[in-house]
């Protein structure tokens, strides 16, 4: 058994009163006991040792309950309203003043560090700024800024969506950055920093989506618009040509390149031009596999000119 920091351990032959008090006892305080020490104990127990540490302990409780009434008044006393200067004076004479160490000093002790922790805690809320509200009191949300992050809001003709770009710290964690779109406003809380803005338009939160820079670390929120716009594109109108740009042709003008040709009506000939060469009839080759040009002598006379004279010098339309 051990008796190491109780009150009893300060009495005057605490030690044999307890060997000869408990036989059963082997060990106190870490030593053993002897069968002489147990005998001696016994032996001044009989002479009235049971008589002294009765007195020691009645005197020790005298002590004890004028301590508990010392303590009171300084409790009493440290409850007054002081002002701050005064209340800092008597927390630090708390701490460096020497007393003995019983169940009212630990008591008072934790009594102190309950109270400086509450007074601390009180500070912090008068120090602490209260969070701006989100919106209206009809419900309409509010735009809010608390890190006075940069930021650019596009509205998107060609996309049909708002394109939010917020500047946020480069080094921040994504992990800290919660994005939340709704049909008429966005949120933004970075890092326990709001961030919000209403839209004029209502949004599809469905189909949007935030993306990151790894470069920057900018974010940007695409979110595409409930109602689609109609594109209408205006006629073009044709650019006046001066006579002298028709003059002269362009490079760059196809028609420019284009051949022009002569388109005959054969019903309005004297000659059918298309039967003056046989295109069936098959042609003489010579040795060599080449054509040979054939000489008609008599070519024949169209029935509609009855004038035609057959001169034999002139070659043959071939």
């Amino acid at each position: 058994m051990f008796l190491t920091g109780n009150p009893c351990a300060l009495f005057d032959g605490y030690r044999e009163f307890v060997v000869a008090t408990l036989p059963q006892l082997r060990c106190l305080d870490g030593e053993d006991i002897e069968k002489s020490e147990r005998i001696q104990a016994s032996q001044q127990l009989e002479r009235g040792l049971r008589d002294r540490i009765i007195e020691q302990q009645r005197e020790y409780e005298l002590k004890r309950q004028m301590e508990a009434a010392q303590d009171e008044l300084q409790e009493m006393s440290s409850d007054e309203d002081d002002d701050e200067e005064t209340r800092e004076r008597r927390e630090k004479e708390f701490w460096e003043q020497t007393g003995p160490y019983t169940p009212e000093s630990r008591v008072a002790m934790h009594k102190q560090m309950k109270k400086s922790r509450e007074e601390k805690s009180s500070k912090d809320r008068e120090k602490k700024p209260q969070r701006e509200r989100k919106f209206e009191m009809n419900g309409r949300m509010l735009n809010m800024n608390e890190a006075k992050y940069e930021f650019n809001l596009l509205d998107d003709l060609d996309q049909n969506a708002f394109v939010l770009d917020l500047a946020l710290p480069r080094f921040m964690d994504s992990s800290l950055v919660v994005c939340d779109v709704q049909p008429t406003y966005v949120r933004v809380t970075a890092k326990g920093h709001v961030f919000q803005l209403t839209l004029s338009e209502e949004v599809q939160p469905d189909s949007s989506e935030a993306k990151r820079s790894k470069t920057t670390g900018h974010l940007v929120v695409t979110m595409p618009k409930v109602k689609a716009m109609i594109h209408v594109q205006a006629k073009k109108r044709p650019t006046p040509v001066s006579s002298k740009d028709k003059r002269k042709p362009q490079a760059n003008d196809p028609e420019s390149h284009k051949v022009e040709r002569l388109e005959v009506d054969p019903s309005l000939l004297p000659v059918d031009v298309r039967s003056i060469v046989e295109m069936n009839k098959p042609t003489k080759t010579d040795g060599d596999g080449m054509p040979l040009l054939q000489r008609n002598s008599r070519t024949a006379v169209s029935e509609v000119d009855q004038d035609f004279v057959d001169d034999p010098d002139v070659p043959p339309l071939i």
